[in-house]
């Protein structure tokens, strides 16, 4: 194979893909806990012919660009034990894949059998499949979706005619509503069990927010069903899977981890999407439990048996890195940058440790001293980017016009760690409906809601509620509600310009912190201190003004915007709060320096 190395990876060691090309039949699947942490894994195989096997399996263990490999010991069927390894070995034309299978008979009559299955049909598959991967990559399609055989490479043309119409709806960008139609009918069953929307746009090249926006209308529309997963800390699977939040349970199980954890907003509730039948057909199944590619996250993953050690040398890159054990209480943290010093060795050892290097690879020694075997894992903690959090997903506009009704129950409440808290007021607003009259003043004000609800998407925020003539908005990004502020003060400004004068004097407060999520009124909400620290900000403009919090300010971010207009900071006691707060106004009729 001549392909890049880096980007074979994936597909090579994609054993799931890969299995399903050879086999008919999903492998089911059960874990036991271990009691020294972790699970046990189990599995049942169904052959072409009838044959039923029944198999203990080992965790994989790989190194990532390096090699990967699994175990396992048969209970019933032809096999007793079977070792397959893959090792990809560099030369100067690229690489080669070199594999290793091993397999013991479950009795030696069985040999022949055995010996006529893998001459005939495991190695000649072994060899078109990667085959076709090489050529696949040397292709370079824009499409960049791997085959195996048992895709599409050239989908039907009248259903894709047909997807294409229904998303042509949604969207009028006919280049991505083909793109998508097409990842729709090639992509493997398995890719689109959970359709994950930053994935998906960095497959067909476009905006991941445009894409995520995509989903929701047509989620709406009835060509996708959206689902909510929550995921687990350490093996980042999906243990629990809900149509609604109001389904989701504040304690989790994890099996495979042997671990409880709690719901987070931040970090392990995740929003998928599937086809809708009406648009394509799913079949599920798992062809194989535990090969890299079902933990992308983890980036190396290495058996250490009881009373020994091993050392291993892993390939690194700017980042950070986490090694753990589901065995083990501590783990070693590593943050790679240019800028530190060069550390050739670690030892894995039993404390918590962070560890800070330049290097591109990394001699690690990793002793097990215990009577059981421990399982050591090193991820990199890059994996959120392609996950669309419940944090972000209901900080936006688009799911909180479309999916209103999709909330938490009256019972719960769910933390988020940080996000932007905003509320707008009109000053003198009584004053200005006498003077003006009801009809021409609720008019105006109607313009100026207008205006705060055409940019909260552009600035990737969402309007919570409206309390009278103010509104409470959140975003996950500070910088993106000091721009939204500015802008609707331009706005504003404008809209008096065409008045022939100030009617409207517009008030934003923000600040940014931990909130609670929970239901009110069949509506997510916002509550706690963060909420209302914002509010209490709001409360000390004076008209075409903004005040944010201290913390927004100390933003680097947010200090390049500001330093353009005229702002001042000073200190206020606000109401329901001990200590005096540091706030700064800027002052946004917006004339700059």
């Amino acid at each position: 194979m001549n392909s890049e190395l880096e980007l074979a990876w994936d597909l090579i060691s994609n054993t799931d893909k890969i299995n399903r090309s050879f086999y008919k039949n999903p492998i089911i699947f059960d874990m036991t806990e271990d009691k020294n942490g972790g699970s046990l894994l189990y599995g049942k195989s169904i052959s072409s012919l009838g044959i039923v096997s029944k198999f203990r399996e080992f965790p994989f263990e790989w190194i990532e660009n390096n090699f990967f490999s699994v175990y396992r010991i048969f209970s019933k069927g032809p096999i007793k034990k079977m070792q397959f390894r893959c090792n990809i070995i560099k030369n100067k034309n690229g690489f080669i894949v070199n594999f290793l299978i091993r397999l013991l008979p479950s009795h030696f009559i069985l040999i022949p059998l055995i010996k006529m299955e893998i001459n005939k049909n495991m190695i000649s598959n072994f060899r078109k499949t990667f085959k076709e991967i090489d050529d696949f990559l040397l292709t370079k399609q824009e499409l960049a979706i791997p085959v195996f055989g048992i895709q599409k490479q050239n989908p039907d043309l009248s259903k894709l005619n047909y997807i294409k119409e229904k998303f042509l709806i949604i969207t009028k960008d006919e280049t991505f509503s083909s793109k998508l139609s097409s990842y729709i009918l090639i992509a493997s069953d398995n890719d689109l069990i959970k359709i994950k929307p930053y994935k998906v746009a960095k497959v067909i090249h476009e905006d991941k927010k445009k894409t995520l926006e995509f989903f929701l209308k047509a989620t709406k529309e009835g060509y996708f069903d959206l689902n909510w997963n929550i995921l687990c800390p350490d093996c980042r699977g999906g243990n629990q899977n809900f149509k609604n939040l109001s389904k989701l349970e504040e304690k989790v199980h994890c099996k495979s981890c042997n671990i409880d954890y709690g719901i987070d907003f931040d970090r392990n509730v995740e929003l998928t999407f599937s086809p809708n039948i009406s648009i394509r057909e799913i079949v599920g199944g798992v062809f194989c439990f535990g090969g890299p590619q079902n933990t992308p996250h983890i980036r190396n993953q290495i058996r250490i048996p009881k009373k020994s050690s091993k050392n291993i040398e892993i390939p690194l890159k700017n980042g950070i890195y986490l090694i753990f054990s589901p065995q083990l209480k501590y783990n070693t943290r590593i943050n790679v940058e240019n800028l530190y010093p060069k550390v050739e060795s670690i030892e894995y050892i039993p404390i918590n440790q962070i560890i800070e290097t330049s290097n591109e690879s990394l001699k690690i020694f990793i002793n097990n001293p215990n009577d059981f075997e421990i399982l050591v894992k090193i991820e990199k903690a890059d994996w959120l980017l392609d996950v669309v959090t419940a944090s972000e997903v209901t900080a936006m506009q688009e799911f909180r016009f479309n999916f209103s009704s999709d909330v938490l129950r009256k019972d719960q409440d769910i933390s988020i760690k940080s996000i932007a808290i905003l509320f707008t007021d009109l000053k003198g607003s009584t004053i200005f409906y006498n003077k003006k009259g009801d009809t021409y003043a609720y008019k105006i004000v109607g313009d100026h809601f207008d205006i705060l609800f055409k940019y909260i998407s552009q600035f990737n925020g969402a309007i919570v509620k409206t309390i009278g003539d103010a509104v409470m908005a959140v975003f996950l990004n500070p910088k993106d509600a000091v721009n939204y502020s500015i802008k609707v003060h331009e706005e504003i400004e404008k809209l008096n310009i065409n008045y022939g004068e100030d009617l409207l004097q517009l008030k934003i407060g923000i600040h940014f912190g931990p909130a609670l999520v929970v239901n009110m009124n069949d509506r997510l909400d916002y509550f706690g201190s963060t909420v209302n620290l914002a509010a209490r900000t709001e409360g000390q403009c004076k008209g075409k003004d903004i005040v944010i919090s201290k913390k927004i300010y100390d933003i680097p971010d947010v200090k390049d915007i500001i330093k353009e207009y005229e702002y001042e900071k000073f200190e206020s006691e606000l109401k329901g709060f001990t200590e005096s707060q540091v706030l700064v106004r800027i002052k946004s009729n917006i004339k700059q320096k």
